[in-house]
């Protein structure tokens, strides 16, 4: 996660360094610069390797322990993020919305940011997360028996039913276009901001038998629940229908949706979406993630927010009305599979607007309503 973090760190002073060379090439008429930069051809060197310096300090205490999720002593919050293997989305909104961005994001965008260029980094990025991601060794993976459902099953179907796309074989991640209308897409963005988006949290710690839900730099973003007139929309609900379709469970099994904005410079940091902390609950723990693509593609001006899987070299690109969808655990068990890690890339020109369907192994729909969820 905090690999990711640098690495995100990294592009963003690479861009605005190339920004600011760009404006020194510009000719005088083209541009007024103040007399500072007249006199300097752009941002000075010295003002770069500062913030440089101040990114790599920030980053220190990060891998440290001051950015973790879980509360306590930097020695404990690593403890605790071992034992649990994850860090994940949390459950419900908390605190009001932080519109602040760190610096070098809100320096890294603007209109003049090349998609070549983009595409050209993303490559590297997804190597180098790739270098940084140990491998998974799943050679003692149970053998499932046929009456056992097995996370494997709705993936499979869904290539012959929806004509998927298989990104990955093993685990199996699947891409579905046009799975969702372009109403059915508006609506949940119009849902999002009917519901209050606030800034995203991570789960964090579950000591106390609910999540402390802190907010962090792993992640950056803005959601909000369906809940109330979210949840009782006809339309929501038609929409709850085809994932229950789609994931051979029923629609209680899922958590409400999750909507979400990333605005440019937002992301979220490599992660997995599995919490250990869930099996002590009666829906237990996330078997399958839903990811919906509402904007993206065509005359879209988004540009940036692909979900990268780094073990598995996949990069899937938002487009309107896809969904990708991946096991969270092992088949034919409830133990985490890591090697659905995934990194939401950062936003460098429009907004993406998408959400997350998480399917539990049990109903959760009827403990949440009962306040029994945590």
């Amino acid at each position: 996660e905090y690999m990711g973090i640098s690495l995100l760190r990294a592009r963003c002073l690479w861009l605005a360094m190339a920004k600011s060379s760009r404006e020194a090439k510009k000719p005088a008429a083209a541009a007024s610069p103040s007399p500072a930069r007249k006199a300097s051809g752009g941002l000075p060197w010295k003002a770069i390797a500062i913030v440089a310096v101040v990114a790599l300090l920030f980053g220190m205490t990060l891998r440290s322990g001051g950015g973790a999720s879980s509360g306590g002593k930097p020695a404990v919050k690593a403890a605790k993020a071992s034992e649990q293997k994850t860090v994940a989305n949390s459950y419900h909104p908390a605190g009001p919305m932080v519109t602040k961005m760190q610096a070098e994001m809100d320096a890294a965008v603007g209109p003049g940011i090349d998609e070549k260029e983009w595409e050209s980094y993303l490559a590297k990025m997804r190597k180098k997360l790739i270098q940084s991601s140990a491998p998974i060794d799943v050679s003692n993976e149970p053998v499932v028996h046929p009456d056992d459902w097995d996370v494997r099953v709705p993936l499979a179907d869904a290539i012959k039913r929806y004509n998927a796309t298989v990104a990955s074989v093993d685990p199996m991640v699947i891409v579905i276009d046009d799975f969702f209308t372009a109403e059915e897409c508006q609506l949940m963005v119009t849902q999002a901001f009917k519901s209050g988006l606030q800034r995203s949290v991570l789960a964090g710690d579950y000591s106390s038998g609910k999540f402390d839900r802190p907010v962090s730099d792993i992640r950056t973003s803005q959601n909000a629940w369906c809940y109330e007139d979210c949840f009782m929309d006809p339309g929501v609900h038609e929409v709850d229908k085809k994932i229950s379709a789609l994931t051979h469970k029923d629609w209680k099994n899922g958590e409400l949706f999750q909507l979400l904005r990333y605005e440019p410079g937002q992301y979220y940091a490599q992660h997995t979406d599995f919490i250990e902390a869930q099996r002590m609950e009666t829906a237990s723990v996330r078997v399958l993630t839903v990811f919906l693509y509402l904007n993206g593609g065509g005359e879209d001006p988004l540009l940036g927010g692909e979900t990268i899987f780094p073990r598995l070299n996949v990069s899937v690109a938002p487009k309107r009305g896809r969904v990708a969808m991946w096991p969270n655990v092992l088949p034919g068990t409830l133990d985490v599979d890591m090697r659905t890690e995934h990194v939401a890339m950062p936003v460098l020109r429009g907004v993406k607007y998408g959400a997350n369907k998480w399917i539990h192994a049990n109903d959760f729909v009827t403990p949440w309503r009962q306040g029994n969820t945590g």
